[in-house]
């Protein structure tokens, strides 16, 4: 049975490098393989002047799908810094109302699920008054939090939270990701923890997966997988009591 889905979602995170975009293609991954049709969004990319794939192209190659860079990918700034940052140093102007507008009208219009991958925490700045959180809601969409396993995972995760409820937001759960093969004491009992600590839902764990490299392009076996790591509210068959203590 397919599960019903939002029009969107937004992935955002616990802080910056924590996984958002692992967790943005497999979870695109396991909604298709589930049956559902799914696009990806990046809306606010920085340092595309890194070498490697940008974070799109990355969502995009574990899914197996086509794309346009400029629809999916509608800001790319070069610096790898906060958008408002990086705006400032390159000198451009970000017309929040013109990308939202344009992102309304391309993807939330559309049949299926469409995956917005934020950048950074909930409070990174895109311009000096608009924030990633902002940005969910003039979308009118949930969001997930993605959160680290290991130790200050807990204090991250429950401030990212009580942030985006007094912001108003629905989040639809938590994902952990790089879950490591062999745990600590900290990954062992956080799950956990979080857990009794908050009244949102784990919706998905992603292990450290081998040979994954998301600048080199190197997709593992995050597609074949991807049902595996996911609640079965996404589409998924993950078994979490596998992973609590």
């Amino acid at each position: 049975m397919k599960p019903k889905l939002p029009r969107g979602i937004f992935v955002t995170g616990t802080d910056t490098d924590v996984g958002k975009t692992v967790v943005t293609a497999a979870l695109a991954c396991c909604i298709k393989n589930s049956g559902n049709e799914v696009t990806a969004v990046k809306p606010f990319q920085t340092g595309t002047e890194d070498e490697g794939l940008l974070d799109i192209e990355f969502v995009y190659k574990a899914l197996g799908n086509t794309f346009d860079l400029d629809e999916v990918c509608p800001v790319k700034l070069e610096k790898p810094l906060a958008p408002y940052s990086a705006a400032i140093i390159e000198k451009v102007k970000i017309n929040i109302p013109e990308v939202v507008n344009s992102l309304k009208e391309k993807f939330m219009s559309s049949a299926g699920t469409t995956l917005f991958e934020g950048a950074g925490g909930l409070l990174v700045p895109i311009t000096a008054d608009y924030y990633m959180s902002d940005f969910a809601i003039d979308m009118g969409i949930p969001i997930i939090i993605v959160s680290r396993p290991g130790l200050g995972t807990i204090n991250h995760t429950l401030l990212s939270i009580e942030y985006a409820k007094k912001k108003g937001l629905q989040i639809l759960g938590i994902v952990i990701s790089n879950y490591p093969s062999e745990p600590g004491l900290a990954e062992s009992l956080n799950i956990g923890a979080i857990r009794q600590l908050t009244d949102v839902e784990i919706i998905g764990v992603i292990p450290s997966i081998e040979g994954l490299d998301v600048q080199k392009g190197l997709i593992g076996m995050i597609a074949e997988n991807s049902m595996d790591f996911f609640a079965e509210s996404l589409g998924g068959k993950l078994n979490l009591n596998n992973f609590l203590t």
